[in-house]
């Protein structure tokens, strides 16, 4: 569970980065306004090429889980 981690967080921080550059260029906000734009789930999907969606879709298959593992 903790090498998931890293991967779900660097979705989620690419995807409200590219969010705001995207507002930038669209100017719904300016450049000199704070950094507070968060992703969802709809904009990991939307703002992350497919190859890393699909890397990071299957590094969360049932192999992965502590569950398959034996692990509890």
């Amino acid at each position: 569970m903790t090498m998931l981690m890293p991967s779900v967080f660097y979705l989620f921080l690419f995807a409200s980065e590219k969010k705001r550059m995207d507002f930038i260029n669209t100017m719904q906000i300016s450049p000199d306004s704070p950094d507070d734009q968060f992703a969802g789930i709809l904009d990991v999907l939307r703002y992350t090429s497919k190859p890393v969606l699909l890397f990071n879709i299957a590094s969360f298959g049932p192999s992965s889980s502590s569950f398959y593992m034996g692990i509890s």
